[in-house]
């Protein structure tokens, strides 16, 4: 096990603020990392941080408010919580792990993408603070239940490609883009009635 006392291989504390600066650049990829504490005091998960390691389990404190493209990219993670604070999830954030379950608190407003791609998410819910979700977000993964919210943009505007199964897509933006539950039965994608 590791244990980081900050995230930022290039990264140092102020000595009278006590917070700690980040500069860009890696941080701990391509390290065969299982496990990772990162401490409380932790507001910022950045570019690549994570990546390309062998995690099963991480924590993010409550703490954090940014989480950076790539940061736990081809990892090993099955389940990850959100942090309240966390408004955006980057780019391929998660991309190339085992999720089967994630946790977004009302907060998040973006999801970019391909942030959840290549998982074995089958079900997900969405926020309704959820305003936009860029292409490929959930790309990859066997999908058969998507509850989300209204007016949400999928992919871009002339082609709504978030999800792998572009028929969920069209389906959500030709309902007007009405909140709800999306079920995949039988090969195809209805609206579940209330």
């Amino acid at each position: 096990m590791f244990e980081a006392p900050y995230i930022g291989g290039l990264g140092r504390r102020n000595k009278k603020t006590e917070k700690l600066i980040y500069r860009k650049g890696f941080t701990l990829p391509n390290n065969q990392l299982t496990n990772v504490i990162i401490p409380g005091s932790v507001t910022s998960i950045g570019y690549t941080a994570f990546s390309n390691n062998q995690l099963t389990n991480i924590t993010i404190p409550n703490s954090v408010t940014s989480i950076g493209g790539f940061a736990f990219s081809n990892n090993l993670l099955t389940h990850v919580t959100i942090p309240d604070g966390v408004t955006t999830i980057a780019e391929k954030a998660f991309q190339d792990n085992l999720l089967t379950n994630v946790i977004m608190p009302m907060g998040v407003t973006s999801i970019e993408a391909f942030a959840f791609s290549s998982n074995n998410l089958t079900s997900i819910t969405i926020p309704s603070s959820v305003t936009s979700i860029d292409l490929g977000a959930f790309w990859g993964n066997p999908l058969t239940t998507v509850t989300i919210g209204a007016n949400v943009q999928l992919g871009y505007e002339d082609y709504p490609s978030a999800f792998d199964d572009v028929e969920l897509d069209v389906l959500y933006v030709d309902n007007g883009r009405k909140a709800g539950t999306y079920i995949l039965t039988n090969g195809k994608w209805r609206l579940k009635k209330q």
